[in-house]
């Protein structure tokens, strides 16, 4: 049977009958995970987690499940090599990469990374021109 995950957020309707017809989101959730396999003093997750969660996102996944947790998990690196080599959307660069580093301040390392894929910058001329856009 088909189920919807719950959200205890107070944005989600509160009749069943609504809620029910609201699917979950296919972002990664924050912390799905028990803190015990959180690496000390971080909130990223340990290796052994993190490549069980990548094995699964690979998976089952969503190319935007996947990138936003590899974002979120510190892969910025891994995040653009996927974008770049399988073609994802320019929406998608923009929507969880840009984003994720125009809030994080780490648009100096999303710069290294494309110059690390690609000195020329002629492979990823259509990202820079979305990221152009976007900025």
């Amino acid at each position: 049977s088909l189920q919807n995950l719950r959200s205890q957020s107070s944005l989600w309707p509160e009749d069943n009958r609504t809620h029910n017809l609201m699917p979950a989101s296919p972002m990664a959730l924050p912390l799905a995970v028990p803190t015990s396999l959180l690496r000390a003093g971080s909130r990223k997750l340990d290796d052994i987690s993190f490549n069980e969660l990548l094995h699964y996102q690979e998976s089952y996944g969503t190319a935007e499940s996947l990138l936003s947790m590899l974002v979120r998990e510190g892969h910025l690196s891994q995040a653009c090599y996927y974008i770049f080599n399988e073609k994802v959307s320019k929406r998608l660069f923009v929507d969880v990469v840009a984003h994720h580093c125009l809030a994080h301040n780490e648009f100096h390392e999303l710069q290294t990374v494309i110059l690390d894929f690609d000195p020329s910058l002629r492979r990823v001329q259509e990202y820079l021109n979305a990221l152009k856009h976007f900025l």
